[in-house]
């Protein structure tokens, strides 16, 4: 399990072969691990699709949901376009495979 600024965020973010767990801290103060679904550039900033790994009050099972990612940080997009674009990224990208 990585906690966001142990390491570089955007190493981990694009590294294939890594598979641990990011933790986060939520407006509550609860940790949230997440598995990495899809890290991506557009629009020359970069966004990542997270999902949780364990049960988070107020979110339906098998979410994921869209972040914007810097250096050490990662913050929630809840913009329906950005979102939506990200997650047609992600939809292409899984037509090559």
């Amino acid at each position: 399990m990585l906690e966001v600024g142990k390491e570089n965020l955007m190493a981990i973010l694009f590294d294939e072969s890594n598979m641990h767990a990011i933790e986060m801290v939520n407006e509550r103060n609860e940790r949230v691990k997440f598995s990495q679904v899809f890290a991506t550039v557009c629009d020359e900033e970069v966004y990542c699709i997270l999902a949780p790994i364990n049960e988070v009050k107020g979110l339906e099972k098998n979410v994921a949901l869209v972040f914007k990612a810097s250096e050490e940080s990662l913050r929630f997009v809840d913009d329906e376009e950005t979102c939506t674009k990200i997650f047609n990224m992600y939809y292409e990208s899984l037509k090559r495979y």
